[in-house]
């Protein structure tokens, strides 16, 4: 049996190590992911896609569903926005004014968490 054989597809991998099939979001949130191989713009009960404008899904999050979206690359990859609220609150900002990648869902849950923060949030 060679090294390659004994390797899981990446899909029970996933599964076993508890991380959510919808992307970067813990299952039970309600928002849709963008796992690798979706290739449409899904949206489930609550309306939100990752491919939605920033203002749209903002509109529609609220505290909880913001601080469950779990960051899915570099140095903060696997921790929640909420923990990264408390751990290190400025990189929200980051995450807000910086990020260049296609994912709004995380700037929008970062821009509703950092404005709770502040009393701006709606």
């Amino acid at each position: 049996m060679s090294l390659n054989s004994r390797k899981r597809p990446q899909a029970a991998q996933t599964q076993s190590r508890g991380v959510a099939g919808a992307g970067n979001v813990p299952q039970g949130t309600g928002v849709a992911g963008n796992r690798a191989g979706d290739r449409q713009n899904r949206t489930d009960q609550t309306g939100i896609s990752r491919e939605m404008p920033v203002e749209q899904i903002y509109a529609k999050l609220n505290r909880d569903t913001a601080a469950s979206v779990v960051i899915p690359m570099g140095y903060h990859k696997g921790k929640t926005l909420g923990q990264l609220a408390l751990e290190k609150p400025k990189a929200l900002e980051w995450y807000i004014s910086s990020y260049g990648g296609p994912d709004n869902l995380l700037r929008a849950a970062a821009k509703f968490l950092l404005d709770a923060a502040l009393g701006r949030a709606g």
